[in-house]
């Protein structure tokens, strides 16, 4: 098995750590996503940040801002709105059964992180998450038929994405760090920046091969790298 990670799309390390990942698809050192809700605390409508809030995440955003590689980047400014992501995890719980993981990971991110989006909504997931699930092996009929991945209770439609959903958190937490991300590689376990740390450098191994590439040069349009 290869390298597993865990992370959640509200965290602005997980951000960077997934964009990571996808400059490392289809090497040695491509990474498995396992979503989990790292803030189960947080409200379902989720929530407008206070100022004591938006500090911290503020500080977050800038400790990432610090590990960023040439041609890596953040968004903008952070954003002010935290989201539950229960919904989220369930739908890209269905999206791993169905083949399409990835494809969803990139668009949860981009839809919070980019597009300001309020990825704890079950109708604005049926939206966004409806063309890839449905394009998956999925064998469900609402997922198959209907792209509908997310119930109107923000968990998972089949019982297979609940038993995702559940072994993801308790590997997880079984990991002894509650840290996201969380990088499983040959069993050796890291966590928070030092796991972002471990991406970049094998994101500078890939690229080391060739002096005059750069993570800019990837185009990021590319079905597969588009934050």
């Amino acid at each position: 098995m290869g390298t597993i990670a865990y992370g959640d799309f509200n965290c602005p390390f997980s951000y960077l750590a997934s964009w990571r990942t996808d400059l490392l698809v289809g090497t040695d050192a491509a990474v498995e996503w396992r979503a989990v809700e790292h803030a189960p605390g947080t409200p379902l409508t989720g929530q407008r940040l206070d100022d004591d809030g938006f500090r911290r995440l503020a500080e977050e955003w800038r400790q990432v801002q610090e590990l960023l590689l040439p041609g890596e980047e953040l968004p903008g400014r952070p954003p002010t709105f935290l989201p539950s992501t229960r919904a989220a995890v369930a739908g890209f719980a269905e999206a791993a059964g169905a083949g399409v993981a990835d494809q969803v990971r990139r668009l949860l991110f981009r839809a919070y992180w980019v597009d300001g989006l309020d990825i704890g909504d079950p109708e604005i997931l049926r939206a966004l998450l409806a063309a890839p699930i449905r394009a998956g092996h999925a064998t469900s009929a609402p997922l198959r038929e209907f792209g509908y991945a997310v119930s109107p209770g923000r968990g998972p439609i089949t019982s297979d994405g609940y038993r995702r959903i559940r072994a993801w958190r308790t590997e997880w937490q079984a990991l002894g760090d509650p840290v996201i991300p969380a990088l499983v590689e040959r069993g050796a376990v890291t966590t928070g920046v030092p796991a972002l740390l471990h991406l970049g450098d094998a994101v500078e191994d890939r690229l080391s091969g060739d002096r005059d590439e750069s993570v800019a040069q990837i185009p990021v349009s590319s079905e597969r790298f588009w934050y």
